[in-house]
Order: C-alpha cells, then structure tokens, then sequence
C-alpha cells in the first residue's frame, strides 16, 4: 500500500523502528539499539537525498519548460 502523510507512524519505517527498539531495550540489547540506530540514520539520510532530488526533478521541469516557450 502507498504511503501517504496520512499515513499511521506506526506503518512507517520510524514507527516501526520505534517498536523494535522499545523491544531491544527489554532485551537489553545493546548491540540491537545500535544497529537501529544506524538504520534509522540511514533511513533519514535516503529520505532528505530523495526531497532533494524532488527539488531537482522540479527545477528542471521549471526551467525546460521555460525554455521551450522563450
């Protein structure tokens, strides 16, 4: 299913790391926590580099565009 703002968190990548690292933490696993961490920093560095190509895909568009009717 697509995801949407409307999305709930906990459907998302973020809230489902929220729930593994609520259970790592009774686990009291270290090693886990950390690993998640990782994956969520990766998760939030894809994210910022696709709103960045966004960005991109629409400044191109603006200037094509802008091209063709000049």
């Amino acid at each position: 299913m697509p995801k949407t703002v409307w999305t709930p968190r906990d459907e998302l990548v973020c809230g489902k790391l929220d729930i593994a690292c609520e259970i790592a933490i009774r686990f009291e696993s270290i090693e886990l926590l950390d690993l998640l961490a990782d994956i969520r920093h990766e998760c939030e560095r894809m994210e910022q580099k696709l709103i960045s190509r966004k960005e991109q895909v629409k400044a191109m568009k603006k200037q094509y565009y802008k091209e063709k009717t000049s």
